[in-house]
């Protein structure tokens, strides 16, 4: 229990300092990199008890939770406290990171709460620090942060993991901006960048970053970083078609991690040499470096996820293979990996956290317009800080929220309003304009935007306060709107006899030379020819950006030379 006395004086401590004193920035700059060198655990936690009392009357609050802070994110934290008492820490760093008497400091702090809940993929309790250290962060200059490039990578991290594309894409340039090019934190960045773009189908971007992150790797000997860099541009060769390139890099990055020992990036890599064997209908070699990565996933730290998406994998494979019995183990496998991950590291987890802060985000932006409601937050904040008054609190809140839910009921009903004579004019125009290739053009990129819109609506009114039977009707109405803009096949013979009309050589051309084409993929060249998106296509036909993207794979391995004839470009 003495070894971590100290850990746990910090939590009383605190709340009873005073506000008053003024952060020292130029200090805290110079003395948390030297703390966060000291590797030893007990050494530290002597020397962080030593300095707190020598320097009293100077930022001793603060100094109570950087001490925190740097026990709770030592290599060796999980040797000298156990689970309970690092759980302690956190709630006592949640609680009282509010009190430092900076924002500067804040920021810190709460990247990192945020970042160590991050590590151990407890997902949604890292939700709040985060938020709080975004708040901080996005009103702060970046000359005034401290250790600001790895505050700001450890908010891009979760931001990407969140497929909060944007906002990770926001905080990771700020590293570049402003870290040395030479410095780990600066290759970091440009190699998560790379992979943003490449999340958000935008290739060529993703190589620019990745290249880069190639180059400075090589240049200042991290091997690490490098090998990871082969094997995302590997997946950027893949989509590109350059299938050898693409594998070879692979290897290579799977080679060097090998000689390294980063048995976590060896198995993401297999796990992507996997899929494109399994593409490749190469199903032995997918079957032996899925397994092998499965292997690593079981036998690493917090690879939950990565044993579900292998599970997903092998059992897509045997289905290929026909292997009925090793498809319902495979099957069985990820269903019990699934309900494990659904709510801490799965799909429903990152959902829900999404959504929540884009809730949380458009409040502050409220918030910022609207002096009245900040002033009642302002008030239920300092509520919670008096406990006598716990009643009166919750009927504060229970008004308060009722009073939101029936505002946002209205404006959800308005917005779905105007989502229909949107419909309407876009059917309006096309008809006046007498049904021209050109005008089906602008039609089909309204509907698109349209559809944008409510499938943004639909995910975003999961986080309202609607009461559940106006949450129901609200999702159904918005359902039939979506359905309603879905190419039927009464749409569909309208827009090809227009597309014929004015385009008839190049349709006959299609036709003639590629007689086995399907209904499907005709739908998906016209519609393309018309320099609609993969999504755009997608949202129009009702399937997934995967299914598009599929069918485009498949007929140009079906077509070879002859698919350029579509003249509608590659992904």
């Amino acid at each position: 229990m003495k070894r971590i006395g100290f850990v746990f004086l910090l939590a009383i401590s605190t709340i009873f300092l005073g506000f008053g004193q003024k952060s020292d920035l130029a200090f805290w700059r110079k003395s948390i990199p030297i703390y966060l060198s000291d590797t030893n655990f007990i050494s530290l936690k002597s020397k962080l008890e030593k300095d707190t009392k020598q320097n009293f009357r100077l930022n001793q609050q603060d100094y109570y939770l950087v001490s925190a802070t740097i026990l709770l994110i030592h290599p060796q934290a999980s040797k000298y406290l156990n689970e309970k008492q690092i759980d302690a820490l956190r709630n006592y760093l949640g609680a009282t990171n509010k009190f430092a008497t900076s924002a500067s400091l804040r920021a810190w702090l709460y990247a990192e709460l945020g970042f160590s809940y991050y590590s151990d993929n407890q997902y949604i309790n890292a939700l709040s620090p985060f938020l709080l250290a975004q708040r901080d962060l996005d009103n702060l200059k970046d000359k005034d942060l401290i250790l600001g490039d790895e505050s700001l990578k450890k908010m891009g991290y979760y931001y990407l993991t969140m497929r909060m594309l944007p906002k990770s894409m926001a905080f990771l340039e700020r590293v570049v901006k402003i870290s040395d090019s030479n410095s780990e934190n600066h290759r970091a960045a440009l190699f998560n960048i790379g992979v943003n773009h490449y999340n958000a189908e935008k290739y060529s971007d993703a190589k620019i970053y990745l290249d880069k992150c190639l180059e400075l790797s090589e240049k200042n000997g991290d091997w690490s970083r490098y090998a990871k860099a082969l094997g995302e541009l590997g997946r950027v060769k893949w989509v590109w078609n350059q299938k050898e390139e693409a594998l070879q890099l692979l290897k290579e990055d799977i080679k060097i991690s090998k000689e390294l020992g980063l048995e976590r990036n060896m198995m993401y890599a297999r796990i992507q040499l996997g899929k494109m064997f399994l593409e490749n209908e190469d199903l032995d070699s997918a079957q032996a470096t899925f397994e092998k990565a499965y292997e690593y996933a079981k036998n690493l730290e917090n690879c939950a996820s990565f044993q579900e998406e292998i599970a997903h994998l092998l059992m897509e494979l045997s289905i290929k293979k026909g292997d009925v019995t090793n498809e319902l183990y495979y099957r069985r496998l990820a269903d019990e990996l699934n309900k494990m991950n659904s709510f801490t590291i799965g799909k429903d987890a990152v959902h829900l956290i999404s959504s929540t802060i884009q809730s949380i985000v458009n409040e502050w932006e409220i918030e910022e317009r609207n002096r009245e409601i900040a002033a009642q937050q302002k008030m239920l904040l300092r509520f919670s800080f008096i406990g006598g008054v716990v009643i009166l609190s919750l009927s504060v809140s229970f008004l308060i929220y009722r009073d939101k839910a029936n505002r946002i009921q209205r404006l959800r009903q308005l917005e779905i309003e105007e989502f229909k004579q949107a419909k309407q004019s876009s059917e309006r125009k096309l008809k006046e304009a007498h049904s021209s290739l050109e005008s089906y053009k602008v039609y089909l990129q309204e509907k698109n935007a349209q559809i944008e819109r409510l499938t943004r609506e639909l995910t975003e009114i999961n986080s309202t306060l609607l009461p559940p039977q106006a949450l129901k009707e609200k999702k159904t109405s918005i359902k039939e709107l979506l359905n309603s803009h879905l190419m039927t096949d009464e749409n569909w013979e309208l827009f090809k006899a227009a597309f014929i009309s004015e385009r008839r050589e190049y349709y006959h051309s299609i036709k003639q030379n590629f007689q086995d084409l399907t209904e499907s993929n005709l739908r998906i060249i016209l519609l393309q020819k018309l320099n609609l998106t993969n999504q755009g296509t997608a949202h129009l036909l009702g399937v997934t950006i995967d299914a598009v993207k599929k069918a485009k794979q498949r007929m140009r391995k079906k077509y070879g030379d002859d698919y350029a004839k579509f003249e509608i470009g590659v992904d």
